[in-house]
């Protein structure tokens, strides 16, 4: 009886990290908060993770292309032996960048707009995702929505104060939402 009650207990406890984690990219608005934050917090093993196409795809892809293996990827394109060295190393250039220009800081997000793509528009788009990501292994058959999401960001620094706005492509894939790109204003 013990062991029943332990193992429900934890399959409760599971469901509810599970639950919780898949809130934070439940919608457009609530993955690119999450992107946000991440990268404000300079968390870039979490950024990429909310990624459609990681790191790891792409480590991958060029190993294959380059017939190298994971690691000699790795190394050769990033100068780095693991993945968690890459990821410690990008964290300390960002926290250096944002140090240098605000000194400490905090962030607050002031504004996101969510803009759904209409069917004609997700059509293009995955046009534009047969050209690029389909390498990495993307089936873009599974791409079933798409959102452009306007979000502003105030930073609040010891020498000096901005709002900033970015808009993050997120798209719909095999049921999750995933950021398709910073920098994609289809």
């Amino acid at each position: 009886m013990k062991k029943t009650i332990r193992i429900l207990a934890l399959l409760f406890a599971l469901a509810t990290v599970f639950s919780l984690c898949s809130c934070a990219t439940s919608s457009p608005e609530s993955l690119a908060k999450a992107y946000v934050k991440a990268t404000m917090k300079f968390d870039a093993k979490k950024v990429d993770s909310y990624r459609l196409v990681t790191i790891k795809d792409c480590v991958n892809y060029y190993a294959e292309r380059d017939g190298l293996t994971f690691k000699e990827a790795l190394e050769d394109s990033y100068d780095v032996s693991s993945l968690d060295e890459y990821f410690k190393k990008l964290k300390e250039d960002y926290k250096d960048d944002a140090e240098d220009e605000y000194g400490k800081f905090k962030f607050e997000i002031r504004k996101v707009d969510v803009g759904k793509y209409s069917p004609e528009r997700l059509e293009e788009l995955k046009d534009y995702c047969e050209n690029y990501y389909e390498e990495f292994g993307v089936d873009i058959d599974k791409i079933s929505a798409a959102a452009s999401v306007e979000i502003k960001v105030r930073i609040t620094g010891e020498e000096q104060s901005e709002t900033t706005e970015t808009y993050i492509t997120v798209v719909k894939y095999k049921g999750q939402w995933k950021v398709l790109d910073r920098s994609v204003l289809y």
